[in-house]
C-alpha cells in the first residue's frame, strides 16, 4: 500500500481501515501487518490535515475581523482612492489656472502640519484660502484708495493702513503685495506709478520687486525732503491756544508719531504742561502726577472748573447789573403841539 494508499484513503479513515484488514487478511500475516500500520499513519495524517485546516479557518476568521475593526470596505477604499485622485486633479487644474497664488498654495501644502508658516489658512477647493479670498482669486478685505495729492497726510496714512493689512497677511508674497497695492490707485498716484514702472521698463533699470522698494520711491515722491524738519518746528512751537486740551494732546501726539520722536516721560510731559494755557497750567501745577494719564486727566479737570467758573461769574454779572430806564417823551410831546393848535 504506502503513500498511494494513504492518499485514496484519505477523508474516510474508518471504512477503509476495516476494507484494508480484510485485504490483509486475505493476503498474509506479514502484508497485514503492513496494512495496520499503513492505516495507522493514514490516521494520523488525516487527523493533522483537519486539525491544520481547522486552525487555518480560525485564522482566517480572525484576520477577517482585523480587517473590519481596522478598516473600511475593499469597496470603500476604492471609492476614497477615486476620489482623492479627482481632488488631485482639479487642485492642478485650478493652480494651473493662476500661476500667482501657485507658490503660496504649494508651500502651505507642502509644509508639515507643525510646520506650516505663520497665518496660514486652510485651503478650500481651489487651493486658495477660504478667509482671504473669494472664488474669484481676489481679496475678501478691501484695499485702501490713494490719488496722490499734495497732502502728505494722506500717503502716509494710506502707507500706514497697507502695513496693518500686510502684517495680518504675511503669507503674501512680494510681487502679490505690490500688485494689490497698486491696484487702488487713482488720479494722479495712477498715471505717475503706470509711468514709473513704463519708464524703468523701457530704460532696462531693475524692475521694483519688493514692497519695501515701492515704499522708498513712494516717499521720496510724496513725502517732502524737509518734512521732518517742518514737524519738529510744529512740535517745538505747539501750543494749546483754541484748542481744547484734547485737541491739543492728540496733535502733539500725532506730531511725535510723524517724526518718530523718542524721549522721556518726563520730558514728553514737560513738553504737554509747558504748551497748556496760562489759566490750566496754574491748576494743573498743584496736582501730583506720575504718568501721561493722570496728567491729562488734571488738565481735563482744569479746563472743565474754569469752564464752570466762568458760566458762574457770567450769570452773577448779569443778574446784579442795573441800567435805568430813559424817560418817555411822549406827554411833553403832546403838550407843545396842543399849545401850538390853541394859537
Amino acid at each position: 500500500m504506502g503513500l498511494a494508499a494513504a492518499a485514496s484513503l484519505e477523508g474516510f479513515p474508518y471504512r477503509d481501515s476495516r476494507y484494508q484488514e480484510e485485504t490483509s487478511i486475505a493476503r498474509g500475516g506479514e502484508e497485514q501487518l503492513d496494512v495496520k500500520m499503513d492505516v495507522k499513519l493514514d490516521m494520523e495524517l488525516d487527523m493533522k490535515i483537519s486539525h491544520g485546516r481547522a486552525r487555518e479557518e480560525r485564522e482566517a476568521c480572525a484576520s477577517g475581523d482585523e480587517e473590519i475593526q481596522a478598516g473600511p470596505a475593499p469597496d470603500m477604499l476604492i471609492a476614497i482612492e477615486n476620489l482623492t485622485s479627482q481632488q488631485q486633479q482639479q487642485q492642478q487644474q485650478d493652480d494651473d489656472e493662476d500661476p500667482e497664488l501657485e507658490d503660496d498654495a504649494h508651500n502651505a501644502r507642502g509644509a508639515p502640519r507643525g510646520h506650516r508658516p505663520r497665518g496660514w489658512v486652510p485651503l478650500g477647493r481651489n487651493g486658495r484660502g477660504q478667509d482671504e479670498e473669494d472664488g474669484l482669486g481676489k481679496p475678501k478685505f478691501s484695499i485702501p484708495k490713494f490719488e496722490g495729492g499734495a497732502d502728505v497726510e494722506e500717503y502716509l496714512t494710506w502707507e500706514l493702513k497697507i502695513e496693518k493689512l500686510w502684517s495680518l497677511h504675511p503669507n503674501y508674497s512680494e510681487d502679490k503685495k505690490i500688485k494689490l497695492a497698486s491696484s487702488e490707485f487713482d488720479g494722479y498716484a495712477l498715471r505717475w506709478w503706470d509711468s514709473l514702472v513704463r519708464n524703468r521698463d523701457e530704460d532696462g533699470a531693475q524692475p521694483i520687486r519688493t514692497w519695501r522698494a515701492m515704499k522708498e520711491v513712494m516717499t521720496s515722491r510724496f513725502v517732502p525732503t524737509n518734512y521732518m524738519r517742518n514737524i519738529f518746528d510744529k512740535l517745538t512751537l505747539l501750543r494749546q491756544g483754541v484748542k481744547t486740551v484734547d485737541e491739543y494732546y492728540m496733535e502733539m501726539e500725532m506730531l511725535m508719531q510723524r517724526g518718530r520722536v523718542r524721549e522721556s516721560l518726563e520730558m514728553t510731559m514737560q513738553r504737554f504742561l509747558n504748551g497748556l494755557k496760562y489759566d490750566v497750567k496754574g491748576i494743573v501745577r498743584h496736582y501730583t502726577y506720575t504718568n501721561m494719564n493722570q496728567l491729562l486727566h488734571h488738565a481735563r479737570e482744569a479746563e472743565s472748573q474754569l469752564a464752570e467758573e466762568a458760566k458762574v461769574k457770567g450769570r452773577a454779572t448779569g443778574a446784579g447789573r442795573f441800567t435805568p430806564r430813559a424817560p418817555s417823551t411822549a406827554p411833553a410831546f403832546d403838550a407843545l403841539r396842543s399849545l401850538l393848535y390853541s394859537a
